[in-house]
């Protein structure tokens, strides 16, 4: 089972998946393909799998890569063997909502729609197609800031109850 860990930018959706595997070792992290530069501690095959644009495009259309999008101008996906690997083991990823469906034709998904407390989290205008699809998401979660166990048991308590 894939459970996609959504929210808008900021919102702590990759502090929460890092915390959990922490927590519970035996999970594993989906990783995605980006063509974008790697953020400061982010690390090649932990966080994303890091490739040029012309890479992305020739596994593109190939037919590896799932789910395909351009965000922020660059490319992100995810290749279809790692995602098809979720099948046998319970897996999170940091996922956008309107990605669950196209994803459920491979494996069992399972949406996690993650907020800040309203008045702590300026939205920007890239969350805008995220925010309109959290709806597609079956579970709704509030990380509330200096509490990030609280996050951490409800998504892991939506693991527990899908077994």
């Amino acid at each position: 089972m894939l459970y996609a860990i959504c929210g808008p930018s900021e919102s702590g959706k990759s502090t929460i998946l890092n915390e959990i595997l922490k927590v519970r070792p035996q999970l594993k992290r989906l990783i995605t393909l980006t063509t974008r530069s790697p953020r400061v501690n982010e690390l090649e095959a932990i966080d994303y799998y890091f490739m040029s644009k012309d890479l992305f495009q020739e596994m593109n259309k190939m037919g590896q890569i799932v789910y395909p999008i351009i965000y922020r101008n660059e490319y992100y996906g995810i290749r279809k063997s790692d995602l098809l690997a979720c099948i046998e083991t319970d897996t999170l990823s940091v996922l956008r909502p309107d990605g669950i469906r196209p994803i459920s034709k491979y494996v069992p998904i399972t949406g996690i729609y993650v907020e800040m407390d309203i008045n702590e989290h300026i939205y920007n205008s890239h969350d805008k197609e995220v925010y309109d699809n959290k709806h597609i998401c079956s579970y709704y979660i509030k990380n509330i800031y200096g509490n990030l166990n609280y996050a951490v048991e409800k998504v892991l308590s939506i693991v527990d109850q899908s077994k």
